[in-house]
């Protein structure tokens, strides 16, 4: 019995947040505060019930008032399995 069953599988996300959208009431100045991120991730299923995945992230935070932006990324290993 070995990796019969075995597979990888490549994703790649975009996700964006505007958590106030519109204008502010007294300035009429743009409400900033989003979030953008991209995401790509690698997973092998060495078994049906079991995943090991990689995945690195990009991700831009504006604040309220729209200044520049945060940058951050990083790398993630996981892994799981179900019983």
């Amino acid at each position: 019995v070995g990796f019969e069953q075995s597979c990888f599988n490549i994703a790649v996300r975009f996700d964006g947040i505007d958590y106030n959208a519109g204008n502010f009431r007294e300035t009429n100045g743009n409400i900033s505060d989003n979030t953008k991120r991209f995401s790509t991730a690698l997973s092998w299923r060495p078994h049906p019930e079991t995943v090991l995945r990689f995945n690195y992230y990009f991700q831009t935070e504006t604040d309220l008032l729209g200044n520049l932006p945060s940058k951050t990324g990083g790398f993630l290993f996981g892994l799981a399995t179900y019983f």
